[in-house]
């Protein structure tokens, strides 16, 4: 497994969070060209599990991407 992936409503508060915890690495900020945060990946740096938090106003496009192989 690559990663698990998660919704999350307020994606810059998921961010704030993750930068401010000593055992998680933020490993990449994808953003749009609006500035708005996209989807952050982070590892704990204890279990070494990647968290793909994705911005969940992308939900209906991604879950039609997996489902139809069409965006």
């Amino acid at each position: 497994m690559h990663h698990v992936g998660v919704w999350e409503s307020d994606i810059a508060r998921r961010l704030e969070s993750l930068d401010a915890d000593p055992l998680i690495t933020v490993e990449a900020v994808l953003w749009r060209s609006t500035g708005e945060i996209s989807a952050v990946y982070a590892t704990s740096t204890v279990t070494h599990t990647r968290i793909e938090y994705v911005n969940d106003d992308r939900r209906e496009q991604l879950e039609r991407w997996f489902d139809t192989g069409s965006f």
